[in-house]
């Protein structure tokens, strides 16, 4: 992706991602990030607005992200790819 490091791993349903995409995600003192791909994004966006759960939304060219960070600064991404015909990447 990007020229950076992603790699994906399928779990049962779901996804599981290892990045190290870009400056601000290199592993630090502020922490690190997990990647879980969801069925419905918004819905779980919905959740963390009902538990006041701040977080920022990012539309990369691939997918679309929530990303929250633990009490330690580890951030954690719950994201949803965009399907091929937005992306213009292939699979």
């Amino acid at each position: 992706m990007t020229g950076e490091h992603w790699t994906e791993y399928s779990i049962g349903d779901g996804t599981l991602a290892i990045a190290c995409v870009g400056e601000q995600w290199k592993p630090s003192n502020e922490g690190t990030s997990a990647a879980f791909e969801v069925e419905n994004l918004e819905e779980a966006i919905a959740r963390f607005e009902e538990r006041k759960i701040a977080y920022d939304k990012v539309d990369s060219p691939v997918c679309r992200m929530a990303i929250i960070e633990d009490p330690d600064g580890n951030k954690l991404i719950i994201h949803k790819l965009k399907p091929e015909d937005e992306t213009g990447v292939c699979k």
